[in-house]
């Protein structure tokens, strides 16, 4: 996903203000398989910008101490842009939560773009007020749900061309845990059983069970011997499996 950052701030550095904006995407890119690339020109997905009162979308920015930002789901147009009111002071960091934070009002900017709305929850990153959180020990907190059902990775299979009944399926429609980020999943329609390949482990799910078979994770090497590395991709190919591996030139 494109992401355009325009202007800066007085109360920051460059430096700072692109940090801020860089980890308050990664709080998505962690849980999602979302990936941001900043562009410099051009139109992109999520537009960035400091404003001040009306800036042409009709919602003008309330000045000092007021609404900080807002943002726009992913349409056409403005959609998924994020717009920073200029006339409020920004930190990069606050131990004591008496300032506002770049990097809390643009995570939560980011959320809105990505197509969440505002929570009733206080302790939400989406809650609808700012409230303080400590950059030293943040952790996405109750908006994982939310985030994890508009974008999962998802299972695809085919029998020659044609797509199988029933996919693409999430990854954690088969009971796999939600931190799991596969790198591989071939599946094996014969046994109807699908492998996800996580670095230098595998999960085995019994299709006809809809449930994990006992003992996962397991150890690549332990089933796979000579197989010393992650699995970067693999498939299903006459009834054999077909492993590629990314290994480091020496």
């Amino acid at each position: 996903m494109q992401v355009w950052q325009r202007y800066y701030i007085p109360d920051m550095s460059v430096a700072k203000v692109d940090d801020s904006i860089e980890k308050a995407l990664q709080v998505w890119a962690k849980v999602t398989p979302l990936r941001f690339r900043r562009i410099y020109s051009s139109i992109a997905d999520i537009m960035i910008s400091f404003s001040r009162s009306g800036h042409g979308d009709g919602s003008p920015l309330d000045g000092p101490d007021g609404n900080l930002p807002h943002a726009f789901g992913q349409a056409l147009g403005i959609g998924g842009d994020a717009h920073i009111d200029d006339d409020e002071t920004f930190t990069f960091h606050s131990n004591t939560g008496d300032s506002v934070t770049l990097f809390l009002i643009t995570a939560q900017d980011a959320g809105r773009s990505l197509g969440l709305s505002h929570s009733d929850d206080p302790g939400a990153l989406m809650y609808s007020v700012y409230s303080y959180s400590n950059l030293d020990t943040f952790v996405l907190p109750w908006d994982l749900k939310g985030i994890k059902s508009l974008y999962s990775c998802c299972v695809w299979a085919f029998s020659g061309y044609d797509l199988m009944t029933g996919y693409p399926k999430s990854i954690p429609s088969f009971g796999l845990p939600t931190a799991v980020e596969k790198d591989a999943a071939p599946n094996d329609p014969q046994t109807r059983k699908t492998l996800f390949f996580v670095g230098s482990s595998y999960y085995s799910c019994d299709e006809a069970r809809v449930d994990m078979d006992d003992g996962n994770p397991k150890q690549v090497d332990d089933t796979f011997l000579e197989m010393s590395s992650g699995v970067t991709a693999a498939l299903l190919y006459r009834g054999r499996l077909v492993f590629a591996v990314i290994q480091k030139k020496n």
